[in-house]
């Protein structure tokens, strides 16, 4: 860790309607009686047909049991049915800052959740329908990030502060910063010729008027709430003591009309959010499930829940007592991992790929629920897991496979919608976390400041101290005093794991001999100067040196804001986050790559660069 640092120039100072079809003839009926009549028959039977197919597959519920043998109803997709949950504990809704992405599927879906009513009775919901011809921003100079900008009308605002305005939500399209991100969404209201910003339902921040300029008089409004779209943090499931949480770190998928039911299964109706659907457990599945709860607001978006295991707390160690009468000491992870975060809410493995009669009860949770393992040692799933994903913290050898099994290396736990969730040892596991992320501070002048960084996965190193923040002073070179210990510090450090996020396929790959100018060209273009490209390197180069070719991606703001939210008071004007990921190759192969736009340091600037520590 740097201690001092040589004052420098102050870096943060561096600088469409629809087309009119035309109505085609009517082809007169056919006149001869034979034809007539066959036509009749076939109608009667293809009705008869399709009667009883939605009376078997869609109005037969699903049912599973328990843990306790009790059975769950999993009930179908509604079709026709109307749906306007009224707020029973309005209390209980907090406002949630929108991440919002358009779903690409939204065309092809079959089965969608009908519009909802207002629970506030403050708006009236539509169908979300595109404007044409609105464009609300425009480029502010010639090497603006500005590409596109259009906008969906929602609602109606029919009382209220807003009453006789509209609600639209605008996708600001700008260059990226890295996979993963994509268009800035904004809730505008509309109203007599200005538009006002709702800032608790907005992606980001108006983008810097030097770079992305509005072309109407658009204004901001950092209070306003607007009940329909505030969700409660915490619902209950339909089963007694069962609470979902919202995981509002996660972006929320805009479908451009209403969430997709096609592949989900209804679980309950809650009076608040209304349906709660969930992923179905099985191999078939066309798409890669998070194993969340959903659910709509009336705006066309979907918000995501997800189920603590209460035997597991904040240390991720599972207060399980094995049948010898032993209690776990030992970390275990309920999620899939994928570099320093996680790809789903839950490890569920699917009903058709493990037989119950493969496992049997090795202990119980410490609220009594059984917990399973596998009956034979030599079960394929528990060798493939010794020999593909088992890899040494140390990088030293293995232990013997007689080893590996009797130190419960995985058991498995039905969850109260009879989901098979799988729990791995950490230390058999994959080490990767958000590797030495370092922040630096380049305010304007001395002062003040606060930090909070809050990695979803938790905190495993800082320096300084954390202690539920950082509180220091800066100088605008980055010279940084902690508050607590009176020391100076070049940039604040931490490491900890993040939360859901895919890892990028999209990136660049470069012979061994190479990597040295790919990161130098790269880091200068993501907005890292010399000092702090110098620092990257220092620490990343030697870890990539064992392999003849490296795949290498970075992820920006975006994502970074979604496995590791900052907090930082006073408000930076620049924020710049850079998160590499790297795969060792020893072969070259090909990938996308992708056009990275430099962001303009201006004001106080905050930079931060991590990697996926491996």
């Amino acid at each position: 860790m740097e201690t001092e640092q040589q004052p420098t120039p102050n870096p943060g100072l561096q600088n469409q309607a629809p087309v009119p079809t035309t109505p085609q003839p009517k082809k007169p009926l056919p006149k001869n009686p034979i034809i007539i009549a066959a036509l009749l028959i076939f109608l009667i039977a293809a009705a008869a047909l399709g009667y009883w197919e939605y009376k078997n597959n869609v109005l037969k519920p699903l049912s599973l049991e328990d843990n306790q043998g009790s059975p769950i109803v999993l009930l179908p997709s509604p079709k026709n049915n109307t749906t306007s949950p009224q707020s029973t504990d309005a209390t209980s809704s907090t406002p949630l800052t929108i991440t919002t992405t358009f779903n690409p599927n939204a065309e092809t879906c079959k089965t969608k959740v009908p519009l909802l009513s207002s629970r506030s009775g403050m708006m009236q919901w539509l169908q979300p329908t595109p404007i044409a011809n609105l464009t609300l921003f425009a480029s502010a100079s010639p090497d603006s990030s500005y590409q596109d900008d259009g906008s969906i009308l929602l609602a109606h605002f029919i009382s209220g502060k807003y009453a006789g305005g509209d609600l639209i939500v605008t996708d600001l399209e700008v260059q990226d910063d890295g996979p993963g991100s994509g268009p800035m969404y904004y809730y505008i209201v509309r109203q007599a010729g200005s538009y006002t910003v709702l800032d608790n339902y907005s992606q980001a921040t108006l983008p810097d008027p030097t770079d992305i300029k509005p072309i109407v008089n658009l204004s901001e409004d950092k209070t306003f709430d607007l009940p329909d779209l505030d969700f409660p943090k915490t619902i209950h499931s339909n089963v007694p003591g069962v609470d979902l949480t919202l995981a509002s770190n996660l972006a929320i998928s805009y479908n451009g009309s209403s969430l997709c039911t096609d592949n989900l299964v209804r679980l309950f109706t809650d009076p608040v959010v209304g349906d709660v659907y969930v992923d179905p457990t099985t191999t078939t599945l066309s798409y890669n499930p998070n194993f969340g709860f959903y659910a709509e607001a009336p705006d066309g978006t979907e918000r995501e829940y997800a189920l603590l295991i209460n035997f597991v707390g904040p240390d991720n160690v599972p207060q399980v007592i094995w049948s010898n009468g032993q209690k776990n000491s030992f970390e275990y992870s309920y999620t899939d991992r994928t570099g320093c975060g996680s790809y789903n809410f839950a490890s569920v493995v699917p009903l058709d790929m493990i037989s119950p009669s493969d496992l049997t009860q090795s202990g119980l949770t410490v609220n009594g629920s059984p917990i399973y393992e596998f009956k034979d040692p030599n079960n394929a799933f528990l060798k493939n897991f010794y020999n593909a994903d088992y890899y040494p913290a140390d990088g030293g050898d293995k232990i013997p496979y007689d080893q590996f099994v009797a130190a419960h290396p995985l058991f498995f736990w039905k969850d109260p919608f009879n989901r098979l969730i799988k729990l791995e040892k950490t230390d058999f596991m994959p080490l990767a976390e958000c590797g030495k992320p370092v922040i630096y501070l380049y305010p304007q002048k001395t002062e003040k400041i606060s930090v909070q960084v809050a990695p979803v996965g938790g905190m495993s190193k800082s320096d300084p101290p954390y202690n539920n923040g950082w509180n220091v002073i800066s100088d605008p070179y980055s010279n940084i005093t902690n508050l607590a210990d009176g020391k100076i510090y070049s940039y604040l450090f931490w490491e900890g794991r993040g939360g859901l996020y895919q890892t990028p396929k999209q990136g660049f790959v470069a012979s061994q001999a190479d990597v040295h100018g790919l990161l130098e060209d790269k880091l200068s273009a993501l907005g890292l100067n010399q000092k702090e490209r110098s620092d990257f390197e220092g620490f990343w180069e030697p870890k990539m040196q064992s392999a003849p070719y490296y795949f290498v991606t970075f992820m920006g703001n975006s994502i970074m804001d979604q496995i590791a939210p900052l907090t930082i008071n006073p408000k930076p004007d620049t924020i710049i986050r850079v998160l590499m990921d790297f795969t060792p190759l020893a072969n070259p192969i090909n990938v996308q790559g992708y056009n990275i736009h430099t962001p303009v340091r201006q004001g106080f600037t905050v930079v931060e660069w991590g990697g996926v520590l491996r």
